[in-house]
This record gives structure tokens, sequence and C-alpha cells, in this order.
């Protein structure tokens, strides 16, 4: 496997974790912790400094259980602890440490080592797992943290070497088990606290330090002297000052719900000049706060209030239109031209709304939670259109250029999937707002088919399992990917071979709701981040609307990723019938399919032994043929006939050809003089079905039939939308001159 143009062992890494394991059980559990003098928390992190760049794989972090949950209780009913009471390999439940940040960071892309001391001056080592901010911002000099019931951990380094010694470390992997404490805290012991004469002179000292760090882009650095400021602050003018600063901050951060928060606390409300021009700067960072957010009806509310305030603001009138425009999107009216105009390789995120008034979250009977119709919608209209949550493309890799190994599967997810599970965390702390329905995903334990559930903050804070996450990922993203020219290959946005190197990983907790059919209702595809899905046949009121969750062209590979990836297998009608079959028919089957890609590879233009070999595998449907609504292995058997035809000119036996692909697929085909039906009921949802189509439509033109030529040229456009969600492309989607 190649990871970052190095060469990865899976099987060497698993086994050296299990090394470092071995030590791990080796150390008596409940132990005291080990102690370190100051020298020698200063020498283990130059240690760890060096190991930071020098560690094969380079960069990785690792995914392992069993494993402890984050805390979820609050830190005022945890029982505080020194540094030297901790037990060693135990999770110290029910307690906390208070300590602050003292010696070198170490950072790599995936973990930060680092010293903390408590205020009886015991020193330890802590390790973050979690952190995804590259530089010194993942932890400030001297930052005062409480651990949250800490994990003590005494093992060895990830790449275990003769001679290594144990490093005794706090272990963090779960973002919200860490609370920074400002110096003003009550909470801080006074050897850390600091002192304060006077609140306001103190509050104003800070505003001034930010000041000047917002002004050298030092955001983090800033956000701490603001928040210090305002805790000691007894001035409201100089408080909502230094809060709508702070506000500015957060947005800066991504931070968007405290951003809002920050900006709507700010306001003065008074009615002279100064006042109505803060409040205005106020609403429109809460404005472009909540539209990161979309949270489209707020912005346009907040950027209304600023256009009263200050009716001359020409960067608020041009976020107010631009919301608009998102508004009118969430009806289902979108331009798609001007989305596409604007997305590039290097803009892979595009500028829209959800569109999701056409579908709810129900249980279906079975399988947990289900999208289902809340109107009816005809086959090619749209079901609706998602943004990600959250995506993560191969260029915007930098620092979040991460492997994750998942030792209890022992597989390693590369780059974009490692990349999403630190961006997704950081995303759903930073924003707490949408953490409920990322949260309310599947993780691998029974669906209880209940809503999304409500997600209470705790210290402030969303509580966040990072091994919950990891399985959320697991059995929720999507692969996705942008082409370079979208109209100079076919299907840019509906076919995978068209996205070329600039492929990503993302979430779309709407959409990842859907269950799986092989003979589905909707079809999906990706503009940029937006997820655009269409009906592959006529919906009612109530329908359950499903997808194909792989290919279903070859029914065996299909059920064993099925049942591998989401652990269950398909048994829908289709599925249902081919199970009926006998596994020496399934054997002999595809055995004649062998034998006939042979053949057709050897001589592609025999048409006898070709058509001699599809008469074979048709026979081995037998006395299921009639009630099989779909049969996926004459698929390829039609094509190889089909082409072979057209090559020897025979333009009527290659239409009845490409008319037994359709079949194959699914399609009742209602052929009369001058009109083609297709019915969709029992079809197998794929953007192949185009070129056969397609070649209908030339075939008819070269036999004479200008009414069916226009009649498949009709069925050809109409499934190329709903496969590829606009006709981008379609002028070259493969013609029978090429």
């Amino acid at each position: 496997m190649e990871v970052s143009g190095k060469t990865f062992d899976l099987a060497q890494a698993v086994g050296q974790h299990h090394t470092r394991q071995i030590y791990y059980t080796a150390q008596r559990e409940g132990a005291s912790s080990p102690r370190y003098s100051r020298a020698e928390l200063a020498q283990q992190l130059l240690a760890d400094n060096q190991l930071a760049f020098t560690s094969y794989p380079d960069p990785a972090f690792v995914v392992d259980r069993p494993a402890h949950p984050p805390c979820s209780t609050a830190l005022e009913s945890l029982n505080r602890v020194n540094l030297t009471s901790l037990l060693v390999n135990v999770h110290n439940k029910g307690k906390f440490v208070l300590a602050r940040q003292t010696g070198q960071l170490v950072l790599s892309d995936t973990t930060l080592v680092t010293g903390v001391e408590d205020e009886h001056g015991n020193v330890a080592l802590l390790r973050l797992d979690t952190h995804n901010r590259p530089g010194e911002d993942v932890l400030l000099p001297q930052t005062i943290i409480a651990i949250k019931e800490p994990h003590f951990a005494c093992a060895l380094q990830y790449r275990p070497r003769a001679g290594d010694e144990a490093s005794a470390h706090i272990l963090v992997q779960h973002i919200s088990d860490v609370v920074q404490l400002l110096p003003t805290d009550l909470r801080v012991p006074n050897s850390f606290r600091a002192v304060v004469d006077d609140g306001n002179t103190y509050a104003l000292r800070c505003k001034e330090k930010g000041n000047k760090a917002l002004k050298n882009g030092q955001l983090v650095h800033a956000l701490a002297q603001y928040t210090e400021g305002i805790s000691v602050s007894e001035q409201d003018e100089l408080t909502h000052d230094i809060t709508r600063n702070r506000a500015l901050v957060h947005l800066k951060l991504c931070r968007f719900d405290a951003a809002i928060v920050d900006a709507l606390s700010s306001l003065t409300k008074g009615t002279d000049p100064r006042s109505k021009s803060l409040d205005a700067k106020a609403y429109y960072r809460a404005g472009l706060s909540a539209y990161q957010l979309g949270d489209f009806q707020q912005a346009s509310e907040h950027f209304e209030s600023n256009l009263r305030l200050d009716p001359t603001d020409r960067d608020s009138t041009r976020e107010l239109a631009r919301t608009s425009a998102r508004l009118v999107e969430q009806s289902g009216k979108y331009d798609f031209e001007k989305i596409i105009a604007a997305l590039s390789t290097s803009k892979p995120r595009v500028d829209a709304a959800d569109f999701l008034q056409q579908v709810e979250v129900r249980a279906s009977p079975g399988r947990g939670r289900g999208l289902f119709s809340t109107a009816p919608i005809k086959m090619g209209d749209l079901i609706l259109c998602e943004k990600a949550t959250c995506v993560v493309y191969e260029n915007d890799i930098g620092a979040y250029e991460t492997l994750k190994l998942d030792v209890a599967r022992a597989a390693a997810y590369t780059i974009k999937t490692g990349a999403m599970h630190r961006v997704l965390l950081k995303k759903l702390h930073d924003n707490p707002s949408l953490a409920p329905k990322v949260l309310s995903l599947y993780d691998g334990q029974p669906s209880t088919g209940s809503p999304e559930p409500c997600t209470p903050l705790v210290d402030g804070m969303p509580v966040l399992d990072f091994f919950q996450i990891h399985e959320i990922l697991h059995y929720n993203c999507f692969s996705t990917g942008i082409a370079r020219n979208p109209s100079s290959c076919r299907a840019p946005f509906g076919d995978p071979r068209a996205w070329g190197a600039t492929t990503g990983r993302g979430i779309w907790p709407t959409v990842t709701l859907a269950n799986h059919s092989c003979i589905g209702t909707a079809s999906h595809c990706f503009i940029g981040d937006l997820l655009v899905m269409r009906a592959t046949k006529d919906i009612s009121i109530g329908d359950e609307i499903t997808i194909g969750y792989k290919d279903t062209m070859d029914q065996k590979e299909m059920q064993y990723h099925l049942n591998d990836a989401w652990g269950f297998v398909c048994t829908c009608l289709s599925c249902s019938v081919e199970d009926q079959t006998s596994n020496d028919t399934k054997q002999k089957r595809s055995q004649y399919l062998e034998q006939l890609r042979v053949r057709a590879t050897k001589s592609p233009t025999a048409v006898q032994d070709i058509a001699k070999m599809v008469r074979k595998i048709n026979e081995t449907y037998g006395a299921i043929s009639a009630s099989a609504p779909t049969k996926p292995v004459m698929i390829p058997a039609y094509t190889a006939l089909g082409n072979a035809q057209i090559y020897q000119r025979d333009h009527n036996g290659a239409i009845t050809s490409y008319i037994g692909w359709l079949k194959a697929c699914g399609y009742g085909v209602n052929l009369s003089i001058d009109k083609v039906v297709l019915d969709p009921t029992f079809a197998i949802a794929s953007y192949e079905v185009v070129r056969p189509l397609l070649l209908l439509s030339q075939l008819q033109r070269i036999v004479g039939k200008p009414k069916l030529t226009a009649e498949f040229d009709r069925l050809a456009k109409e499934f190329y939308l709903i496969h590829n969600g606009t006709m981008h492309g379609f002028d070259k989607v493969m013609t029978i001159g090429e």
C-alpha cells in the first residue's frame, strides 16, 4: 500500500502495535503512576520530538478497542486529584487532574506530546491524539487544562526497538475530555491563577494583546486573550467591544456557533451613530456565521438587521443577495450552470443550499431508519440536494495527511478517510449544533429507529467519542471527486471514472440514511461537495427512497461487499430470485460468462460464437427466467454480442441485443412503430444504461426509423440527467463510430 509515496506494510504495523500491547499488559494495572523529574521530562520530550519525524509509518494514528468512553460528567461533579495519584493503565473514573502546560510542544501530523505540571510541581507527559490544527495553536504555552477521567498509559513507543523503555503518559483520545481553564478561573489553584487588581484595567490589557495577536494572525492566542478579558471586565462597553472582537476570531477559526453567540451578545442597542455602526458590524458577523452553518433564514435576518442600521453597507447587501439565492435553492430551484461554472479542482466546495423538503426520516421496518418521500416525485425529478457536513479532498491534505490504522479490522484507512476523522472531530467540537445529526448515524450498534438524539453540552462542549466517530465514518462515508473539466468528459458528476486524481471522502448525514436496494428508487451524483439525487422511477408519497450501495452487475461480489462493509445481505426481489438458483447453476453460469469474455476478447467480431455463448448463459436461468426481474450476468453478454453485431453491420441484430440488455437490467420494454416505453419498476439504477439507449437511437437511425431514433435519444438524455445530475458531458458519450 502506498501512503504519501511510502510503502506501508499493514501486517507489520499491526504486529508492531500488538508488540506494544504486550508491554501494556505487562504493566500492573492499578500501580501508581511513574514520576518524572523536570530534567527527565525534557529529555523524554526531546526523544519524542526526534521520533515524531522518524517513526514508521509516518504519519499514523491507531484506533484500537476496547476503549473507555468519553467523560460525560461535568467538571464540578468530578474529584480533583494530583498527577501522582493517577493509577497506571486504569481509566481513572470519577476523577480529574488540573495541570498547566510546561516544556516543549512536540507535534506530528497526528499527535501532540508535551509536559504538564500540577500545583505541587509534579510533572507528566501528556499525549493528545485528537489534535487537528497545525503548529503551536494546538495548545498554547502555559495553558491551564483540566483532564477528565484521565488514562495514564505506560507503553513503548509505536515502533518498539531493542532497549526501548516505557513512555509513561496521560493519553487523551476524546477531544471533549480536555477542558481549558482561564488563568482567572476560581477553580485554578493560586500558584497558577492570574492576579487581577482591577478588572477593567486587566480586561483592557487583554483586549490590546488580543488585538495585536489578531493582527498578526495568531487566532488562538487572540481568542485566549479576549476570553480572559471578558471574564474580568466590569464595564458593559468594554465587554461588548471585546466580545465583538472575539466573534470575529471565532468566525475566522470556523467556530460559527460561538461567533453567533458572541456577535449577538455584543449588541449595544444604542441609537447613536457609533453604537449603530458597531451593532451593524456584529450583525454582519452573525450573518456570515449563520450562512456557514447553512442556516440561511437566520443569516438573512442578521443581514437585514445590519442594513437597517447601515443601509449603505455594500458587503451586507452582497451577502444578503447571496443568502436569498440559497433560500430559493432550499425549494429545489438551482442554477446548476452557475454552480458548475465556479467549480474547479482547486475549489471543489460549491456555494449552495440543501434541498430536503421532499423527504423525511422515519423508522424502516427491519432496517432502522430510512428516507421516505413527503411528496409525489416524477422519474428524473430532483428528490433532494445536500451539502456535505464534512468532506476532505486529496488536494486539501496538507496538514491532514494522515494514515489511520484500525487494529480490530486489520485495516488501514489512508489519507482522505484518516484525515476525515480529524477534521470531523474538530468541526463537531467547534460547532456543537452540527453534532446531533452526525452522532445519530449508524455506528455499528443496533439501531432503535428513533430520531436524532439531543447532544447535551458538558462543560461547554459536546461529548465526542473518538471511537464512535471512527465507526460512524466507517459505515456512512461516500467517495466523491472532481473532473478536471466538466464539459470535456462524459458524465463528469455521475461516473467515478471521470474524477481523475481529485477524489475525496465525505459525509452527507441525510442521504446516508437511505437504505440499500438493488432496484432502488434513486440515483445520486456529486457536483463538488453537493450531492444531487434524482428519482429513477415515479415515487409516491410515503414511499421509501432507496439507493444501491454497490454496483449490482456482479450479484455475488455485491452481496459479499454488503455483508463485509455493513453486515447485511440484500433481500430485494432481484436478489431473492437469484438466491433460488442452485450453486451448481451459478457456477455453470460464471464459467459460461468467463468463456464468453475470453472468446469476445480474442475474436470480438465472431457473432455466431458469441451468440451461442449468450444463449447458454440465458438457458441457466431456466424456470425462474420469467420471474427474474433482472439478469445482471446477461448485461455483459448482450454488450459483447451487440458490439460484435455492430461491427458486422447486423444492425437489426444489434437492436435486439441492446433491447435484451435493457431487459436484463430490469426494464420492461414496450416498443411500437413510433413509441418506446420503459417500465423502470424493477430496474437496476445505473449510469451504464445511457450507452445502450444512445446506441439504440443511432441504430434506429441507420435502419431508417426516425421516430424511434428520437424516442431512444430522448430516453438516453433522460437517464443521463438522472445519473449525472446535469447534461454536462452528454455529447462525449461513445457513439457507434467510435
